[in-house]
């Protein structure tokens, strides 16, 4: 049959495509640890000049680190993956999503502005950017207010001159 062929490694050229499937199918098991060793495979078999492959395998094992919650190894193949495809609608949402997660607004504004510039009906992007708008926005609201007070009391405890 074709896969004894494709699993055997007779058939290198397909060896790659093999293992990103079993790493898509271990995704949608919720199987998030096995699925990244499988799109590793993929990553090492695959040749240098299959820049979309390869993107889209980073894209996916980043997803899948996403799930895990680990955040550098996610920004990491992301970043790689945009590397290799700039105009990774995908990257850009995944790696936006966990700045977001870890706070660093600016950068995950800029992601997934970026990602809604190339997609305009992305409803995760445009979602995405309104809650980055407002979260921002109150931050500033707050930093200022914070700004205020502190003048305030350094005002008060200025002493007087007698």
């Amino acid at each position: 049959s074709d896969n004894e062929t494709t699993c055997s490694g007779r058939d290198s050229t397909t060896d790659h495509n093999a293992f990103k499937l079993k790493g898509n199918e271990s995704y949608q098991a919720s199987k998030y640890e096995e699925a990244i060793r499988w799109y590793t495979k993929a990553l090492a078999k695959a040749p240098t000049q299959e820049v979309v492959f390869r993107s889209t395998v980073l894209t996916n094992r980043a997803e899948s680190y996403r799930q895990m919650l680990m955040s550098d190894e996610c920004i990491s193949d992301c970043t790689d993956a945009l590397a290799l495809t700039p105009d990774n609608v995908k990257a850009l949402i995944r790696r936006g999503l966990v700045y977001e997660r870890m706070e660093k607004y600016k950068l995950a504004s800029n992601d997934l502005k970026a990602a809604l510039r190339l997609a305009p009906d992305s409803k995760i992007a445009s979602q995405g950017v309104m809650r980055l708008t407002t979260t921002m926005h109150s931050l500033e609201v707050a930093m200022k207010t914070a700004g205020e007070s502190h003048k305030k009391a350094k005002r008060k405890s200025i002493p007087k001159e007698p």
